[in-house]
């Protein structure tokens, strides 16, 4: 009935970009040293061989940038996903939620100010997700309760 939540996926897709990122850095700014470096030396010390590890260097370190970037978004991707599904979950939960007005997550549980059908605004109202995506709403007058059955 509710939308799978998953934030541990984009997660780890973004500390997997920071990781490739930590690689791909260091070794694209080496790689340009170096190709100043080739660039300034004599006709007789620019060997294909050192021209070739340069474009190794320089290839590698470009798809791991790439590879970082493409991590980045899809865990920029996922974790937009995952605070659409909760507050679906939260409206779906509760038909006398009218709307969610901020969001934000904290790791273990989400703060959300809530606008009730009636127009009343309730801010900082703590929501719990389950592990089956069902939201447990804290601290709201009027709402449903949630019940374990």
């Amino acid at each position: 009935m509710f939308t799978e939540v998953d934030y541990f996926t984009p997660m780890v897709l973004l500390a997997c970009a920071v990781i490739v990122g930590l690689f791909g850095v260091p070794l694209v700014v080496h790689a340009l040293f170096r190709w100043r470096a080739f660039r300034r030396d004599s006709e007789s010390l620019q060997t294909y061989a050192r021209r070739r590890s340069l474009g190794v260097e320089s290839g590698l370190g470009a798809v791991l940038l790439l590879g970082g970037a493409a991590l980045a978004v899809a865990g920029l991707m996922g974790l937009s996903r995952a605070e659409d599904a909760v507050v679906a979950n939260i409206l779906r939960a509760d038909p006398s939620i009218g709307a969610v007005e901020d969001y934000r997550w904290t790791g273990a549980h989400a703060l959300v100010d809530l606008r009730l059908t009636d127009g009343s605004v309730h801010e900082d109202v703590r929501v719990v997700i389950e592990d089956d995506g069902r939201p447990v709403i804290e601290g709201v007058p009027g709402s449903a309760e949630p019940t374990d059955g």
